[in-house]
């Protein structure tokens, strides 16, 4: 019985010390890794060229009323030259 313990005990110390030196690999390679990307510059160039030059584009203004103001105008002038006379 004793050496069926000793051997599930040194199973389970050397999984243990497998697991803590696999563990702090990673962690290590981690750390290394990231010190190395934050340790490169970063350039960028940035140029602008145009294909063509631009033109001004045309603007149009479209008035959505449908009334103009002269013929409103003469309408009025209309209106207000005849006397309309009813009778009660």
């Amino acid at each position: 019985m004793a050496l069926l313990h000793r051997s599930v005990f040194g199973s389970r110390l050397m999984w243990l010390l497998v697991t803590i030196w696999l563990f702090a690999g990673v962690i290590v390679f981690t750390a290394m890794s990231t010190m190395q990307f934050l340790s490169m510059a970063v350039i960028t160039t940035t140029f602008i060229i145009p294909e063509r030059p631009m033109e001004f584009p045309s603007v149009t203004i479209c008035n959505a009323n449908r009334f103009r103001k002269s013929v409103l105008q003469r309408h009025i002038l209309e209106c207000s030259n005849t006397s309309t006379t009813y009778s009660t």
